[in-house]
């Protein structure tokens, strides 16, 4: 018999509604015009909104019919960016909202490959539970399974060189402490 913990009841239940709020917002609408059914987009622009943490300016930049699949200059779609930045909500929101979980930047990888490369464990579930490919790889092929069981002393200046061209803090013991879990989470 299966059983779910009560975290992962929540979790689901959670994801259910937001999915339920998504599909029944038209019919609260009906008889509103195209533009009146949306309404407008947040002034903040949704990869703003991504990199500050607004999780309402990403709700309602869902709600006014932003599209969610748009990459920016690096080739990122708004998943990515929240994968990249670890913003759980608004992965699963854009998830609910059909975000393309295999879309590859310009560098060649996915969202699943950015949430588990950054250590983000909640993106990584959310991203698996939603169909991603957990054997997906970088633009030369290299599985991000195997990336994530490099030793640490090997990979910590790619960490640094990453983070540093991004502009993020890098948070060594943070990261180092999440690749076993993550890994495990890939197999």
């Amino acid at each position: 018999m299966l059983t779910l913990t009560s975290r992962h009841r929540h979790s689901r239940t959670a994801a259910m509604l937001r999915t339920a709020f998504l599909i029944a917002l038209p019919y609260f609408t009906v008889g509103c015009s195209e533009d009146e059914h949306h309404g407008p987009a947040p002034a903040i622009s949704l990869d703003a909104a991504l990199i500050e943490g607004n999780d309402h300016a990403v709700r309602d930049h869902i709600i006014a019919g932003t599209p969610v699949n748009t990459p920016n200059a690096a080739g990122d779609t708004p998943l990515s960016v929240a994968a990249v930045l670890g913003r759980t909500y608004a992965a699963e929101v854009l998830i609910d909202a059909g975000a393309e979980l295999e879309h590859r930047n310009n560098s060649g990888t996915t969202p699943l490959f950015n949430a588990a490369f950054f250590c983000h464990p909640e993106i990584v579930r959310v991203l698996i539970d939603a169909g991603a490919d957990t054997g997906t790889t970088d633009a030369s092929g290299t599985p991000i399974r195997q990336v994530m069981e490099v030793p640490w002393e090997q990979i910590e200046p790619i960490y640094a060189a990453v983070y540093g061209a991004i502009g993020i803090p890098l948070d060594a013991s943070r990261i180092q402490s999440m690749r076993p879990q993550i890994a495990a989470m890939l197999r």
